[in-house]
């Protein structure tokens, strides 16, 4: 996070919860773009490739605004540009007749989000 290595999700959770307990997100822009329309890798056997359904593709999502974070009260947060870039690929356990039907169909395989001053 913003060029930090963070260990695990653990680590990751505590550095919101004590650095931060309010936040504010506004959303200037998003783009997503397919990157694979048959993404095979991982994909058990028995799963068909090349179909059109849309879903054995990967996807490249990035959203980019600004975010503010605070403790006690709005004035004392700075207001800092933020992006984050995901990359979807699709949830293999969603296929095929035995595949749980209210798993999510898609899995971060990569998230990159970065917090910067504004100018």
């Amino acid at each position: 996070m913003n060029g930090a290595i963070i260990p695990d999700p653990a680590t990751f959770q505590e550095l919101f919860t004590k650095q931060v307990n309010k936040c504010y997100y506004d959303v200037q822009s998003y783009d997503c773009h397919i990157t694979n329309k048959d993404y095979a890798i991982g994909r058990p056997q028995g799963i068909n490739s090349h179909t059109n359904d849309g879903r054995r593709m990967s996807i490249l999502v990035t959203v980019s605004g600004t975010v503010k974070y605070w403790n006690e009260d709005a004035s004392n947060g700075e207001l800092k540009g933020f992006s984050d870039v995901v990359f979807l690929v699709p949830n293999w356990n969603t296929f095929g007749g035995k595949g749980d039907k209210r798993a999510k169909r898609w899995l971060i395989q990569n998230q990159t989000f970065r917090v910067e001053a504004c100018r």
